[in-house]
């Protein structure tokens, strides 16, 4: 009798397990698609409430008069804050799934953005826009860019230069969106409005399933769990930090967003001093998110006719001469809108390599944390880019002058990796010699 109900337990196990199996999602099919696109929207609106900043930072300056630089520490902390948070967020994402950790990443933001559109000074935005709802962006980034790649075999390169383009089409959706609430509410019912977008994000959530039937090595989610025991036991994952060429990778790509991310905030100001209406100046940002949103789904294919890495170089030098050359240039809106569609060119392309390059030099293992680290370094040179570019201006009473600064930065930062590539094409060039 014993033994027929261990027989039974036994037949039943294997029925559940069966029935589990039956239910993981299998990769390259629609719904891996299905997934993919809902990635994609979750990132522009979400990056979209971040990235829009520089349409409502002319009227932050007027409103609460405390200076460009302090002003700007408001928008480049929310923009940076998806990556400031990425090793936490990518924590949560392996103990929990995506799914999970998107939705609740979607109330937090929404209750983030909501509390700003009710602070009474900047100090008070830096904890709700920056915080509150830079930490639950973080969640929804992070998540994203650890299941979408997960869908994929054939078609992962395709997948992550899609939902890498969120960041571009943010700003072509994003930013009209906003101008259009601020004409309407002003700039505390824009925050609003944008609050009830990120709630779109807890229903379109529930789709991301977490169970991918396999991997590269085509093993089952449910099958890799009991090995990772000893693994997820470790509050934080630094294993990534021994690969050389992911610090190098880090350090260099810290250089080049501090200076390419100091004209997508002070360009709303500047063209206000040279004159260009405020209307005009939401859709040079709409032609930045345009031009980087093609050019990403572009760049995916040249990162792998000529390597992510080679991308990041000719592209990082062509933005550092777009922004310390063209924008100082710049006296009218025909200008501006030259150099707005040639800073998206190269930010899509950028964009596209680094956030490749990274992913391509980490395991499956270290993927969510690792791509969690390297947008920490990203979004940090985000922080710090925009108050820096800022104290610039308001120290030299010229915005030129500050958008020069920018464009060397972004090439102390694309030498490095410059010097790092052809060192190590040297080393392996005399291994081969030695071995030969």
């Amino acid at each position: 009798m014993e033994n027929k109900a261990v027989s039974q337990s036994t037949v039943n196990g294997d029925e559940t397990q069966t029935f589990k199996e039956r239910k993981l999602r299998q990769p390259d099919t629609k719904w891996a698609w299905v997934v993919c696109a809902v990635g994609a929207a979750s990132n522009i609106i979400v990056l979209g409430c971040a990235y829009c900043f520089g349409v409502i930072f002319p009227f932050l300056l007027d409103d609460f008069k405390e200076g460009k630089s302090d002003t700007a520490w408001m928008g480049s902390f929310a923009m940076a804050s998806s990556g400031l948070f990425g090793p936490i967020a990518g924590r949560l994402t392996d103990c929990f799934g995506a799914r999970a950790v998107v939705v609740c990443g979607s109330l937090m933001s929404a209750a983030g953005l909501l509390l700003t559109s009710l602070v009474p000074n900047l100090y008070l935005m830096l904890l709700t826009y920056g915080g509150i709802f830079g930490f639950g962006s973080s969640l929804i980034y992070i998540s994203i860019f650890e299941i979408v790649p997960r869908c994929f075999i054939k078609h992962r390169s395709l997948a992550t230069g899609l939902i890498t383009m969120s960041t571009g089409a943010s700003l072509v959706v994003m930013s009209p969106v906003c101008q259009a609430l601020i004409d309407a509410y002003g700039w505390r019912g824009a925050f609003r409005g944008m609050s009830g977008c990120a709630l779109v994000i807890f229903v379109m959530g529930w789709t991301l399933d977490p169970n991918v039937a396999c991997e590269e090595a085509g093993e089952s989610v449910e099958e890799t769990k009991p090995s990772k025991t000893k693994e997820t036991s470790k509050i934080l994952d630094l294993s990534m930090w021994r690969n050389i060429t992911f610090v190098v990778l880090a350090i260099s790509s810290f250089f080049v967003f501090i200076g390419h991310t100091i004209p997508i905030v002070h360009l709303a100001r500047y063209s206000e001093e040279l004159g260009v209406d405020t209307d005009l100046v939401a859709w040079l940002y709409s032609c930045i998110g345009i031009t980087s949103l093609l050019t990403r789904i572009l760049g995916s294919k040249l990162c792998d006719v000529i390597g992510s890495q080679s991308v990041v170089l000719a592209f990082g030098m062509c933005g550092a001469i777009v922004t310390s050359v063209l924008l100082p240039l710049a006296i009218n809106w025909t200008w501006l809108l030259f150099f707005s569609i040639s800073y998206g060119l190269v930010d899509g392309l950028i964009t596209i390599g680094v956030n490749l390059s990274c992913l391509q030099v980490l395991t499956q293992k270290q993927r969510a944390q690792g791509f969690g680290f390297y947008q920490l370094c990203l979004t940090s040179a985000i922080l710090f880019g925009a108050p820096i570019g800022g104290l610039v201006a308001d120290k030299t009473r010229s915005y030129p002058i500050a958008f020069l600064f920018a464009g060397g930065i972004e090439a102390v930062g694309v030498f490095i990796l410059l010097i790092f590539i052809c060192a190590r094409r040297v080393k392996f060039s005399r291994s081969k010699i030695l071995i030969g």
